[in-house]
């Protein structure tokens, strides 16, 4: 990967480990937050913003759900593999094809690539 990629695509930057059909990544959790929605932090890692609190085990609940319902999987396809009971954690999804599941993540964080006018 090119270091011009990884300035002009802070994606780039956050590591997915593709395995099969699953994907794994780490995600910052912010807890508690007024407004929901998963983005890119300027370390070049995604942050997703929840309105649960972090206690007993409502965030990690709260973090399955929103990836589950934005991705149009069952609840049971997003694991936290590590974490619990951290802010950052380790997060795997399967259920699709795993690079669909990365490019769905990247227009979900705002930072998908976009394509030239009259480029199919």
């Amino acid at each position: 990967m090119a270091i011009s990629e990884l300035r002009t695509n802070p994606l780039a930057r956050a590591a997915f480990r593709i395995e099969g059909n699953s994907v794994s990544f780490w995600v910052q959790v912010k807890p508690r937050s007024s407004r929901e929605g998963l983005e890119m932090a300027s370390s070049g890692e995604l942050c997703l913003r929840i309105h649960a609190a972090p206690t007993e085990g409502q965030a990690n609940e709260a973090c399955v759900q929103f990836l589950a319902r934005h991705l149009r999987l069952p609840q049971n396809s997003v694991s936290i593999l590590a974490g619990h009971r951290s802010r950052r954690k380790l997060v795997r999804i399967t259920g699709r094809p795993a690079r669909e599941i990365v490019e769905f993540l990247r227009g979900l964080a705002g930072t998908a690539e976009k394509k030239p006018r009259g480029a199919s």
